[in-house]
């Protein structure tokens, strides 16, 4: 015991050293940051060097060029400064080069809707720069050739009905003389919120992922056929009366298959209950990152209506035994009432017939009037039974009674004895 108990202790020690805990995830960001940070200003510096550098590049090598240039020249018998004219053509190219580039230099990311910028150079995304919402330095010209692959960072959400979804058969069904291998269709609602994950420290390599699985239409279709495929699973292991109860079960599967969280993988259901928690927490206060690579952040997962399909025949049948059975329970508590309604009549001593005669008046069920049964005077039909009460009332409230005065008669003689 004190063995197990110790390897418990050791082993509890070893999670706890290497649990990443919410302080260590921000010092990550941090450090992630400073060093994006760092390289957009040293890329910004070189920018704005070469706006330096150009000019008086280009100032020196007019000089050397028009200095091998004649002072003048004759063109069409007039006398030309050939090199002054050279000049200031050159200088004015300059200077229209300076501008455009100066021009180019600068972008704008939108903020309504939001965007993202992931940095470019020579046609190779660079995940180090993610440039953020406003006005950014970039250099879409030689030799930097460097701007950014916009990207919208809007929260996108998704209603999905997966309507296909086949159950294994009921039990009655496979015992019957025509055994069913499969069950019913079941309709299922899965209601999905994402996001790009833009703010996290690898903010680059996980938006070029986001990027690669095709933005928000392509990461549709690979989580639709994801939760698709699960709820497949999921739909050989109940039948479809069972599968309808199922929400809960369904969404910590689907939990796990998206974020990688382990839910079914504890040993009762109070510490799943526990690690679902823990996980949707994480999904309402910063989204849970997916775990297929998609680079993006679940924010909300939602399991609506699980029902058979609304214009299935056995939707209909379903349907009308429900109201057939709740049409029952409504006519057993109808009885109940009637009959202790006629117990209490029977108790101030009329008879099961009187009593029931006077129930039915009371509710309004047989069109009388309470008014004539004040001398309990005609309320028999021709045939002797009780007007608007049902004969099966009548028996039952007499056989009761009957029995009670059985029970009473035969404890008056026990006591009779014993005296």
């Amino acid at each position: 015991m004190r063995m197990d108990e110790n390897d418990k202790s050791e082993e509890a020690k070893k999670e706890a050293e290497t649990e990443i805990t919410d302080e260590d995830i921000e010092e990550d960001i941090k450090e992630e940051k400073q060093r994006r940070t760092l390289t957009e200003i040293g890329l910004s510096a070189a920018i704005i060097l070469w706006w330096i550098l150009f000019p008086t590049i280009g100032y020196l090598a007019i000089n050397a060029i028009t200095a091998i240039l004649p002072t003048s020249a004759y063109i069409l018998f007039i006398d030309f400064p050939l090199r002054d004219l050279a000049f200031l053509v050159l200088i004015i190219v300059l200077i229209a080069l300076e501008i455009r580039y100066i021009y180019k230099s600068w972008g704008f990311i939108s903020y309504r809707p939001p965007y993202v910028g992931l940095g470019v150079i020579w046609g190779k995304r660079k995940v180090k720069i993610v440039k953020k919402e406003g006005w950014i330095l970039i250099a879409d010209y030689f030799p930097f050739n460097y701007t950014v692959t916009l990207i919208k960072v809007q929260k996108i959400d998704k209603d999905f009905t997966f309507s296909d979804i086949r159950t294994k058969a009921k039990e009655e069904e496979k015992d019957s003389k025509l055994p069913s291998r499969s069950g019913a269709l079941v309709e299922v609602d899965v209601s999905l919120t994402f996001i790009p994950d833009y703010k996290g420290k690898d903010a680059g390599e996980r938006l070029k992922s986001y990027l690669n699985s095709g933005e928000a239409e392509g990461v549709i279709n690979i989580i639709q056929d994801q939760i698709a495929e699960e709820l497949r699973i999921l739909g050989g292991k109940h039948d479809w009366e069972e599968y309808t109860f199922s929400a809960t079960e369904i969404k910590r599967v689907l939990l796990e298959k998206l974020t990688g969280a382990d839910i079914n993988g504890a040993k009762d259901e109070k510490e799943k209950a526990k690690r679902q928690r823990k996980i949707e927490r994480e999904i309402r206060i910063s989204g849970a990152r997916d775990v297929s690579d998609l680079g993006i952040r679940i924010c909300r997962l939602n399991i609506g209506q699980i029902d058979l399909p609304k214009n299935s025949s056995m939707k209909k049948e379903a349907d009308s035994l429900e109201r057939e059975r709740q049409k029952r329970q409504g006519d057993t508590i109808q009885m109940n009432f009637l009959e202790e309604q006629v117990r209490k009549f029977i108790a101030l001593g009329l008879s099961p017939g009187e009593a029931s005669d006077v129930v039915q008046t009371q509710l309004k069920m047989a069109g009388k009037n309470i008014n004539t049964f004040r001398g309990l005077e005609g309320s028999k039909g021709k045939d002797g039974q009780s007007q608007g009460i049902t004969p099966n009332i009548i028996a039952i409230v007499e056989d009761k009674v009957r029995t009670s005065k059985e029970k009473t008669k035969k404890k008056d003689e026990d006591e009779e004895e014993n005296e």
